[in-house]
């Protein structure tokens, strides 16, 4: 865990996860608490919160986990392609790439606004919005769970503000991950103001060994000064095994600081390690705090409302 020196939130205008949630504080097991950068990680571990008589969790029931794993998986829709063969109505995944390059992962893009047009653009990449009816609905029900038990205690227990209205999702086949990076793009505008990202892992059966997969973070390079001993430990990176139904969360400043991946990055080199044998969905909320605006940050593209978020 990272730490510093002030545990007291001084001077922090927002509030954390392990504050509002209705799992409980105890839920909780910190993986970054920062205060120097407010920047703070959280993961909520399914198996040992579940272990209590046998208790489900406040979100979700195995049943739903192992459900909705089958329901979000690539193989029931179509994939977004070059070769433009595709029914359009049931696109839900796209191939992901890199450079030219394609990679092992696929991913997908859900909006929660129908007004809303905001493709996803990172990396060198613009990711359209999903359209399959069917997957959507899925996400929806996922959504409403999460919202429940993350912003429960948010304005008097009510979900409506700040509730996520968009959702990421990466499928991670067998040797699939990420390599370092911020979601630190123009839509959540996560380098000049705090930003609440919460993922959930959804993993192919405990059958599958290695479905797990291992999320790591560290700090930008940028955030180092000259002394070598705080350059060694700002590289260190710090680690956990995300299973299914584990939720994992991103708070505050750390998009600004602190970088994160899915090991073994987007490397083809480790098919056969142990911990990525199975598959993994992750579905990753956020809150969109500006739209496309047409500038040059946004290649152009515009969203009708551009003009309502502030």
């Amino acid at each position: 865990m990272v730490a510093s020196s002030n545990h007291n939130g001084q001077g922090r205008k927002f509030s954390l996860t392990p504050e509002v949630s209705q799992l409980g504080a105890t839920s909780w097991v910190p993986l970054v608490e920062d205060e120097v950068t407010q920047s703070f990680a959280y993961y909520y571990d399914y198996d040992s919160s579940n272990d209590n008589e046998g208790k489900a969790p406040a979100f979700a029931s195995q049943a739903d986990l192992d459900r909705w794993f089958r329901e979000l998986h690539p193989f029931n829709y179509e994939t977004n392609s070059s070769d433009g063969n595709a029914k359009q109505h049931e696109i839900a995944w796209t191939g992901a790439s890199y450079k030219g390059e394609v990679l092992l992962r696929k991913t997908s893009w859900c909006v929660f606004d129908e007004a809303c047009k905001c493709v996803y653009g990172y990396s060198d990449t613009w990711q359209p919005i999903a359209q399959s009816a069917r997957m959507k609905k899925v996400i929806a029900e996922i959504t409403e769970a999460i919202n429940c038990v993350i912003l429960g205690n948010v304005n008097g227990g009510h979900t409506t503000s700040p509730a996520f209205d968009c959702c990421n999702l990466n499928y991670y086949p067998r040797g699939g991950g990420v390599g370092f990076h911020a979601d630190d793009e123009f839509l959540f505008d996560g380098l000049r103001r705090p930003v609440r990202i919460v993922s959930l892992s959804l993993t192919s059966p405990p059958s599958d060994k290695g479905s797990a997969r291992k999320f790591q973070v560290r700090r930008k390079r940028e955030d180092e000064d000259g002394n070598t001993a705080q350059k060694k430990h700002n590289h260190d990176v710090i680690e956990v095994m995300l299973k299914h139904g584990d939720l994992m969360t991103m708070e505050g400043y750390f998009q600004k600081h602190y970088l994160h991946s899915v090991w073994p990055g987007d490397s083809k080199e480790y098919m056969d390690h142990p911990h990525t044998q199975g598959e993994r969905i992750n579905l990753t909320w956020r809150t969109i705090v500006q739209h496309l605006d047409g500038s040059q940050e946004c290649m152009g593209k515009i969203c009708p409302l551009a003009a309502a978020v502030k």
